[in-house]
């Protein structure tokens, strides 16, 4: 023990994520290792397994590497194969002592809860739980010790945010943003089994006699999620203006990230990118700045789209306007931070960030609601015409929007 813990102090890795990673990530050679992915439920392991080995090709580093994936990044670029073992893991994996798993959830509705890290994913959550009649009718995962009821830590099949976080750092590159969005990245060649053995993994942290499932993690990984459903399915997806949400980032490394503007703008290229090609059935984007002042109409509009997707037919009293922010001064939520607007000022004074915020606030924040006449710091909301779902299944991003975004995302990379 104590020639490992040396030895990772010479490689500059703290003690503290050795031993989170050597007793959380750690698979047999037979497939048949568990761990507690949760709080009082043990589920087979195949979380993310970091090597520390580089391939015999020097350029080609090998960041992580599990079951289901190796993870290599080549050129500035990530690449995802298929692990070694994805293919004894996922055999006996599957629960074949019921042939009926895949039925028993054709009456339930999940609901993933998409964004970055503290833009109003847990406000747009407990939105859609009050929504749709709340605990009548939904259920929201939980469990006890894990960090907001984040669904990402109570899974085993896809990497984790401390999982990509080290595997960023490995990488020694200042592109974070595809770190947001990873397993959008991998080939699976078996993506039905894949989504088989993840609702095994979360169905312990659902009442699943309710009839909408929501899980909630502060990444952008709908391609992946999209790809591995087993049953209807519905993407909730919060967008906040950039400038606005960066002091409150869990990760130092993104918050200080000199490069953060242009990641925010790969993200969301990727993710539009995937909605506007009809990648995704059934979503909606909204903005945090409409959520907060117009929660009662885009609350009901979200409604009427799940309702409308999933043919479910929904209990009248549903329909009643909600007051989440009826005794409150909404306008508070949206303005900066003494920080926000130091960080703000910061990105002026940098020529690539302030040239980007520029075209951004030319050629991309328009298609959002976001309409400043100036790059000086201040409160950032919608108008009235944007007091709605901003994207959704029945109104695609624009080919346009993407576009522009394609070439913003090329000129400044």
């Amino acid at each position: 023990a104590c020639l490992i813990l040396l030895l990772a102090l010479l490689v500059g890795i703290s003690c503290r994520e050795i031993i989170r990673d050597f007793n959380s990530v750690k698979i047999s050679n037979d497939a048949t290792a568990t761990s507690s992915v949760g709080a009082g439920h043990n589920t087979t392991n195949t979380s993310f397994l970091y090597t520390t080995n580089n391939d015999i090709n020097s350029t080609v580093q090998v960041l992580g590497s599990s079951a289901f994936w190796r993870i290599r990044f080549r050129d500035g670029m990530l690449t995802c194969e298929i692990g070694a073992n994805h293919d004894v893991l996922t055999t006996s994996l599957l629960d074949t002592t019921q042939d009926n798993f895949l039925m028993q959830y054709q009456n339930n509705i999940l609901i993933h809860v998409h964004g970055l890290q503290h833009t109003g994913t847990g406000f747009l959550r407990s939105t859609i739980h009050k929504i749709l009649g709340g605990n009548a009718n939904v259920s929201v995962q939980h469990s006890p010790g894990v960090i907001e009821d984040e669904g990402q830590h109570m899974q085993s099949v896809y990497p984790r945010g401390y999982n990509r976080l080290y595997a960023w750092k490995r990488a020694n590159t200042h592109n974070i943003s595809q770190f947001m969005y990873l397993p959008d990245l991998c080939n699976l060649p078996e993506p039905n089994q894949t989504g088989h053995i993840l609702m095994q993994n979360w169905s312990n942290y659902w009442d699943t006699s309710k009839q909408y499932l929501i899980q909630k993690t502060p990444f952008l990984d709908v391609g992946f999620l999209e790809r591995v459903k087993i049953m209807p399915t519905f993407h909730a997806i919060i967008l906040r203006h950039p400038m606005m949400y960066n002091e409150f980032q869990t990760w130092k490394e993104v918050r200080d990230n000199p490069d953060f503007l242009l990641g925010w703008l790969d993200v969301w290229t990727h993710v539009l990118d995937l909605l506007a090609n009809d990648q995704v059935e059934s979503y909606a984007i909204v903005t945090y700045e409409s959520l907060v002042d117009y929660t009662d109409d885009v609350g009901k509009e979200m409604m009427d789209i799940i309702q409308h997707d999933n043919s479910h037919t929904f209990d009248p009293i549903l329909g009643r306007r909600l007051h989440f922010h009826s005794a409150k001064n909404t306008s508070k939520y949206l303005r900066p931070t003494r920080k926000m607007v130091d960080r703000w000022k910061q990105c002026l004074t940098r020529e690539p960030c302030h040239d980007l915020l520029e075209d951004l606030n030319n050629d991309v924040f328009p298609y959002m609601g976001y309409y400043l006449d100036s790059l000086d710091p201040r409160s950032v909301s919608v108008g009235d015409d944007f007091g709605s779902v901003l994207f959704s299944s029945n109104k695609r991003p624009p080919d346009e929007l993407v576009t522009k975004m394609r070439k913003l995302l090329a000129k400044y990379s």
